[in-house]
Formats: structure tokens, C-alpha cells, sequence
């Protein structure tokens, strides 16, 4: 009984098509940051409020100072949800295209060694 050699393209395309499929059908890694979510803001936002009420009940703030405090600190907690939220996402992004290099260049790295092995054989 022969077996029929295949030639070297047709192993190293159905190669590099498992390879897109392994690579493609990888789970990522959970890398979220699950305490940047909208109910946090919003929890961050009243809690502000509530410090404010709280140390105008014990007399730390006069009654006319409450709603110049309450909307200068809800604006500092929205610009501070601003800034990290879009240095999460910038930082994921560079290190997301980072990843994808990677990966590719080890991809590649594996194409030309299934060429290179696929060539001997043939060779043989």
C-alpha cells in the first residue's frame, strides 16, 4: 500500500488554515476593568452628594456653600471618570495591536518552519 504524498503547498495552505482557525477561535483573556462601569460613576457621583449633605448636618459647610461644592465635586468625578476611561481604553489599544504583532509574527515564524519541513519531505 502507497500513500500519496502531498505536495508541499497543499499541506502548508491546509496548515496555515488550521492555524487562522486556532488563532481565530481562541478565547481572549477577560481583561476588562469591571469596576469602570457606569454604576460606579454614578455611585461615586452620589456618594460625593452624600459627604456634602453629611458635612453640612454637622456644620463643616455653610448652607450657602452646599450647592457650589455639590456641582464643583460631581464635575471633578466626571472629569476623572473622563480621564480614566480613556487612558483605559488607549492603554488597551496599544497593548491590544501589541498582542496582535506578536501573535502574527508567530504565526509566521510557524508558516516558514511547516515550508521548510514540508520542503524535506518532498524532498525525500
Amino acid at each position: 500500500m502507497a500513500t500519496k504524498k502531498i505536495p508541499a503547498t497543499n499541506s502548508v495552505v491546509e496548515e496555515m488554515r488550521f492555524l487562522d482557525g486556532v488563532f481565530n477561535s481562541e478565547t481572549a483573556e477577560d481583561t476588562t476593568v469591571r469596576w469602570l462601569t457606569p454604576e460606579f460613576w454614578t455611585m461615586a457621583a452620589t456618594a460625593v452628594t452624600n459627604l456634602v449633605a453629611v458635612a453640612a448636618l454637622l456644620g463643616w459647610i455653610d448652607q450657602t456653600d452646599i450647592q457650589g461644592i455639590t456641582k464643583a465635586l460631581t464635575a471633578l468625578v466626571g472629569a476623572v471618570q473622563v480621564i480614566v476611561v480613556n487612558s483605559v481604553l488607549v492603554w488597551k489599544f496599544i497593548r491590544g495591536k501589541e498582542e496582535s504583532k506578536q501573535k502574527l509574527l508567530e504565526m509566521r515564524y510557524q508558516a516558514l518552519t511547516n515550508v521548510a519541513v514540508e520542503k524535506i519531505r518532498s524532498a525525500s
